[in-house]
C-alpha cells in the first residue's frame, strides 16, 4: 500500500473506547451533518431577515419600477410570499451535505439573470421581463465556517467523553 501509515499500541481500555467512538462518529458523520444542516439553514433564513449574503454584502436594493408593483412586503426583498425562505432544508446523501431550496426561482435569486435570458413569452416578451440582481443567500459565511469547526469539536468531546 503506498502512502503513510501508522501504528498504536493501547492497553488504556478507556482510550481504545475514545478512539472507537471517535472513529465511529468519523465512519457515520449523519449525527453531526445533521447539526450543520440545521445550523446552515438558520443562518440562511437569518441573510433573508438581513438582506446580506453569506459574504456580509447588502443585496442590491429592489427597482423603483419593481417596488410599485410589489406586494404583500412592500419593502423586503426576496419576501414577497416568504416561500423561499421558508423552503431552505438539508439532505445528506452518500455521506454529502447539501442545503438548498426545491424553489425553482431559487437560482435565479441567487446567480441573478438577464432579460430575455430564459426566452420568450408566446407574445414575445422576455423572460424574466428586466434583469434580476444576483442576491446569493446560500452558502457558507465565515462565521457559518466557525460555528462548524465547533459543531466538530462538540461532537468530538461528547464521543470521547
Amino acid at each position: 500500500m503506498a502512502g503513510a501509515r501508522v501504528e498504536l499500541e493501547l492497553e488504556s481500555q478507556s482510550a481504545i473506547a475514545a478512539l472507537r467512538e471517535a472513529l465511529q462518529l468519523l465512519q457515520e458523520p449523519q449525527r453531526l451533518q445533521r447539526d450543520i444542516g440545521e445550523h446552515l439553514i438558520n443562518s440562511t433564513r437569518d441573510r433573508f431577515r438581513d438582506e446580506r449574503g453569506p459574504d456580509g454584502q447588502a443585496w442590491q436594493a429592489l427597482s423603483p419600477r419593481y417596488l410599485a408593483n410589489k406586494e404583500p412586503n412592500p419593502g423586503k426583498i426576496l419576501q414577497r410570499s416568504g416561500h423561499l425562505a421558508r423552503q431552505i432544508s438539508y439532505q445528506i446523501q452518500d455521506g454529502d451535505l447539501f442545503v438548498g431550496t426545491d424553489r425553482i426561482y431559487g437560482a435565479t435569486h441567487q446567480f441573478g439573470a438577464k432579460q430575455g435570458q430564459f426566452g420568450k413569452t408566446s407574445r414575445g416578451a422576455p423572460i424574466p421581463w428586466g434583469t434580476i440582481a444576483a442576491r446569493p443567500f446560500l452558502g457558507v459565511s465565515d462565521s457559518d465556517a466557525d460555528e462548524i469547526i465547533e459543531l466538530c469539536r462538540d461532537h468530538l468531546k461528547r464521543r470521547l467523553s
